[in-house]
């Protein structure tokens, strides 16, 4: 029982390091996303 916890959590820290993983690595390619807003009238 205690195997399967230590699985599920390990389980559930690498999907959110891999979606921090996958961030960091679409601003470093398009670093220019979302830091400016232009507006024109």
């Amino acid at each position: 029982m205690i195997n399967l916890l230590v699985l599920k959590k390990a389980m559930n820290s690498s999907e959110v390091q891999g979606g921090a993983m996958i961030q960091m690595m679409e601003q470093s390619v398009n670093p220019h996303l979302g830091q400016k807003v232009d507006i024109q009238v």
